[in-house]
């Protein structure tokens, strides 16, 4: 009652109203205890303080009280307060009805990734939204939260199964996995002028060092084990060579059909990190981008400005950047080619960055190959590597690749985001 008094007066302060919880709780008085909480809550600072003195209200309305339907009611002010807490949407979760459950965990999967965009990976974020992902019932977005936990240390999730149905040449999976900058006058250069310097990349099969003797002829159970990733891919033919210069090797070289490439050490049925690699050398390749897996990002772009020379266009950049390519790539470029560039590539030469637009818009391009790989494998240590790869960072490990910076952040954000799911739902390789 003299608490009482004096919260009426407005000279409780707040070690005070500690003091009444702790009281009314010893002597079970539970309306002055559920009082003295809720003015306690109404005075401290948003943050955790905040959310755990929300919760405590939760819990005396619910488990001293027993009142279901009010603790309920507080639950909910708890979660919309603080979406991203997980104490908060287990509490709602077990009292709201089942039909509300997936709607509020959505909520919290919404709020964590929202807080990975702006604050960063952390195993814990990757945690709870597995967590809040199982509560909703999502079980493809929680298998692809455990797939990214396990790079960070947590468990991990079964392997992604061999795709049963659908394409990723589909245009409406390719909007689902297609990288946002993986567009332009950049891409459209990328596009136009890679397919004829794939010989000076290595994207070839006398590169490769496969002949007549390496290739598969008709029936063969390595080609049984990789024909429902390359229908993934959009391919119903391919020609197979195995063996070649590089045990280990995985390639594909474009061309109608396209042709793989399975070094003598590669074992089928592929495991994940191998069918990451097939599927994104395919992706490259089919779009006549092959380069790009054999060439760093900053080779092929200035290969690209060597090319904007040979059509003869003013190149802005200056010439050191490509001029040792010059001779190579005017040997390779088709007439065609140095003709549709002339009018195409104009603008992109007239700028004085256009090398750095050029590097952008290869990685773009390796990106999205590198969704499109990860929705087959559901590797996202294999897909993190990768793109340590293309930021020239080999040295880091998957772990540092996706905790590090903004490319790394975005990676994760994909791998357990809703296009994603959506295309692994398409192509039916979720265990389920």
């Amino acid at each position: 009652e003299q608490i009482d008094a004096l919260l009426a007066e407005g000279e409780a302060d707040d070690a005070l109203l500690e003091r009444g919880v702790a009281l009314a709780t010893q002597s079970k008085l539970w309306e002055a205890a559920l009082r003295f909480a809720r003015r306690a809550a109404e005075r401290t600072e948003r943050g955790p303080a905040h959310a755990a003195a929300l919760m405590r209200v939760v819990e005396i309305v619910r488990d001293a009280m027993g009142d279901r339907e009010g603790a309920l009611v507080e639950a909910r002010k708890a979660h919309e307060a603080y979406p991203g807490d997980l104490t908060a949407l287990r509490a709602l979760h077990d009292l709201s009805p089942a039909g509300d459950r997936g709607r509020d965990a959505r909520r919290t999967v919404d709020a964590i990734r929202e807080a990975v965009r702006a604050e960063g990976v952390s195993i814990e974020r990757v945690v709870g939204l597995t967590e809040a992902a199982r509560l909703g019932g999502d079980g493809v977005l929680e298998r692809l939260s455990r797939r990214l936990g396990a790079v960070l240390g947590a468990d991990g999730a079964p392997m992604l199964l061999a795709p049963s149905r659908g394409s990723l040449r589909d245009p409406a999976l390719v909007l689902r996995y297609r990288h946002p900058d993986d567009n332009g006058r950049a891409v459209a250069l990328l596009e136009a002028v890679l397919p004829d310097l794939a010989e000076l990349s290595g994207a070839t099969t006398d590169a490769l060092r496969v002949g007549w003797t390496e290739k598969v002829r008709g029936a063969h159970p390595t080609r049984a084990a990789l024909g429902a990733l390359l229908r993934a891919a959009g391919c119903e033919d391919f020609e197979l060579y195995m063996g070649g210069a590089e045990a280990g090797r995985i390639a594909a070289v474009a061309g109608d059909p396209v042709t793989v490439v399975v070094g003598a050490g590669v074992s089928t049925p592929l495991d994940a990190a191998a069918r990451f690699e097939l599927v994104r050398r395919l992706l490259l390749a089919l779009r006549g981008a092959a380069a790009l897996a054999h060439d760093a990002p900053t080779a092929v772009a200035e290969r690209c400005l060597a090319a904007l020379a040979c059509a003869e266009l003013p190149v802005a950049t200056p010439a050191s950047r490509y001029e040792a390519h010059v001779k190579a790539v005017g040997k390779a470029m088709s007439r065609k080619t140095r003709k549709a560039i002339a009018e195409s590539g104009r603008s992109l030469a007239a700028d004085p960055n256009a090398w750095d637009e050029l590097v952008n818009a290869a990685r773009a391009v390796l990106s999205t190959a590198r969704r499109g790989a990860l929705a087959v494998s559901g590797d996202v240590a294999a897909a993190a590597r990768d793109l340590s790869a293309a930021l020239g960072q080999r040295d880091r490990s998957a772990k540092e690749a996706l905790t590090a910076d903004a490319a790394g952040r975005e990676l994760a954000l994909y791998a357990v985001s809703d296009a994603l799911a959506q295309v692994v739902r398409d192509l039916g390789t979720d265990p389920q």
